[in-house]
Formats: C-alpha cells, structure tokens, sequence
C-alpha cells in the first residue's frame, strides 16, 4: 500500500473530505489530492503532522510494509520518579546544611558582637549604665530572622516535592499550542 493510498484510507475512515484534512494541517486541497494520488510526497513537517492527527507512525505512512521488530517504541526519556526524587532528597539535603550554615555563621557573628561584653555588664554586680534591652532586641532578631530561615526551607522543600509532577503536566498540556 503506497503513502497516497494510506493516506485517503485514514482521511475517509475518519469521514474527512480533502478540504477538511488540508485545512487540519494547514495545506491546501490541492497538494493533498497530489499526495494522494502519488503525484507529489509531504515534506518532513507534513508527515510528522499526519502522523500525529491519525496516530499512526511515520513508519506505517511512509513505509510499503512495516517491520515488527519485536520491542515497544522507547518511551520519552524522563527520569524515573524514584530516582528523581533521591537527587530532589540529596539537592534539598545540601541546601538545608548550606543555610544553616550560613545562618550559623550569622548568628555567631552577632552573638559574639556583643555576648562578651554586654553578658559581663549585665551579671557584673554593679550594672553601670548597661541595660538589658539591648541583648533582648538582638536576640529578638536573632529569632525572627531564624523563623524567616525557616519557612523559607519549608517553601523550598515543597517546592522540591511539586517540581516534577509540575514538569510532567507542563510537559504533557503546555505545548498544545506549538
């Protein structure tokens, strides 16, 4: 069976006149009556686009007889969950020791700014001129900026987990339009 033939059975078992099909994939009639009829060949574009509108394979367009070879076609080469989840563990595990690392250098840094002189005028026996309020302001901050550090891993984290399911829907819907 010739590409031309293949090509008016799969149209008229789906009861689409010529026009129609053109119009599908954006050709006129009249090259698809030369396809057809064997007087002209779609380019690459074309046939991948035939292809895809009947699902079919290019092969079974293109080729006289199709050869079982025996195997599926191999799939689309996505990294299998199991695995992209242990590098999404490994990434997230990284990050999380690079944060607290970073902020544990902060937090030592503005600890020992001032913990050992203000720490001394406070307990000394006689506290002259010094108040508390200073080291409850930083270690006030310290706080905040340690719940701040901390949601941020949270969001990180989950962005981590909804990465690739995202990917997937993206991969499978986003390019409808090309």
């Amino acid at each position: 069976m010739t590409f031309g033939e293949k090509l008016q059975e799969l149209r008229k078992a789906r009861g689409w006149s010529q026009e129609e099909l053109a119009g599908q994939i954006h050709v006129s009639r009249q090259a698809l009556s030369k396809w057809e009829s064997g007087g002209a060949v779609p380019d690459t574009e074309n046939i991948i686009a035939l292809s895809r509108l009947f699902g079919v394979t290019t092969d079974y367009l293109l080729l006289d007889e199709v050869r079982d070879t025996g195997q599926a076609a191999p799939r689309a080469a996505w990294p299998k969950p199991r695995r992209y989840l242990l590098a999404a563990a490994i990434v997230g595990a990284v990050g999380v020791a690079a944060v607290r690392f970073i902020w544990a250098a902060v937090a030592a840094a503005m600890i020992g700014e001032f913990t050992s002189v203000d720490m001394d005028l406070i307990w000394a026996e006689d506290m002259v001129g010094a108040s508390v309020a200073p080291v409850l302001q930083r270690y006030t901050l310290l706080s905040v900026l340690n719940t701040v550090f901390m949601v941020l891993l949270a969001a990180g984290g989950i962005g981590t987990i909804f990465y690739y399911p995202i990917l997937r829907l993206w991969e499978k819907y986003g390019k409808r339009g090309e």
